[in-house]
């Protein structure tokens, strides 16, 4: 008996890697069907609802606080729209 745990305490490093790798490789199999799952719901919810900018979203501007801007030769570092 003595030797048969012992044999099997050899492999034990072993087979917790394997079991380990296995549940990794169950758990981003998992998660590329939910994510699948996840994007559509997305999908559906941006295809049934069209939200509407509020006063404090950028998207509600007139222009763009990322689009191209230049110096104002008579203000030096004030901004205006390019």
């Amino acid at each position: 008996m003595d030797q048969a745990l012992a044999y099997i305490a050899t492999l034990r490093t072993g087979i917790m890697e394997k079991v380990k790798a296995r549940a990794a490789a169950a758990r981003e199999d998992n998660r590329a069907d939910l994510l699948l799952l996840l994007k559509s719901a997305q999908l559906q919810s941006t295809a049934t609802s069209s939200p509407r900018p509020t006063a404090s979203s950028p998207t509600s501007l007139p222009w763009s606080r990322t689009g191209p801007m230049r110096e104002t030769p008579s203000h030096g570092s004030l901004y205006s729209k390019a």
